[in-house]
């Protein structure tokens, strides 16, 4: 007599097409991967870091190589705001296949970025937009990277054009692209795009960006109302302030 248990496991079998011990081994594997990831995500919720850490270690010592896990994991470490834990895991899945969620991608770079890791953030940024070439804010996050420190500027107009044509009504995206042509020396270019950008989101940055057009423009008072635009917003903001400092007539 075949037992209810075994009469299950058989279903199971049949139902994903297992055959032979290798896929079946498998398949027990995962069982065990998603069993030990469910009892971490419990002891996330409880606050139980340390249980939560040796069930992940279970679950991805069960499925070494599977992409998947390990990018499920960071996330789970994410929710609970867990950084430190979860981008060596988000990490590991995008080391496993690049053809990674744009989330993963985002809390990489979010994390190199707060960092000030350049070499990480452009590597993340360049598999994000060779595995998602059509989401705009990969897009935007590599070329604004490139544009704010004045390299591959060509590259980098190309990248927010692109950006700025899937997303015509984001801000952040069309102040990057106009900060690309600043840095290009185009201000005619420049100033429009910025305008825009602080009428659809205006921003402390944006405002510096705009200020700073007006100020190589010669416009020395329209750079004033702008640099001080941003510190209305962001009072702590360093680089209008310093710009504020060298106009005539500003203490």
């Amino acid at each position: 007599m075949i037992k209810r248990s075994q009469l299950l496991i058989l279903a199971v079998m049949a139902m994903v097409g297992l055959s032979g011990c290798g896929q079946w081994g498998e398949f027990k594997s995962t069982i065990k991967a998603e069993r030990h990831f469910e009892q971490g995500v419990g002891y996330l919720d409880k606050g139980r870091l340390d249980l939560a850490d040796e069930e992940f270690q279970a679950a991805v010592e069960a499925r070494p190589q599977a992409a998947d896990l390990p990018g499920r994991i960071g996330i789970a470490y994410l929710q609970v705001n867990r950084w430190l834990s979860a981008v060596p895991h988000l990490q590991k899945a995008v080391d496993l296949n690049p053809e990674q969620p744009m989330v993963i991608y985002h809390a990489l770079f979010a994390y190199y970025d707060r960092e000030g890791d350049f070499p990480r953030c452009e590597k993340v940024l360049k598999q994000a937009v060779e595995h998602h070439p059509d989401d705009p804010d990969a897009l935007n996050n590599l070329g604004y990277i490139y544009a704010d420190r004045g390299i591959h500027l060509d590259l980098a107009l190309e990248l927010l054009q692109k950006a700025v044509k899937l997303a015509p009504d984001k801000g952040y995206i069309i102040d990057s692209l106009g900060w690309a042509y600043y840095r290009k020396g185009q201000l005619d270019q420049a100033l429009p795009l910025l305008q825009r950008a602080v009428e659809l989101q205006p921003d402390a940055v944006m405002y510096y960006h705009l200020g700073m057009v007006y100020r190589d423009l010669g416009n020395h008072q329209e750079a004033i109302e702008q640099f001080h635009q941003a510190l209305s917003i962001n009072p702590a903001h360093r680089e209008s302030r310093e710009e504020l400092r060298k106009l005539p007539g500003q203490p």
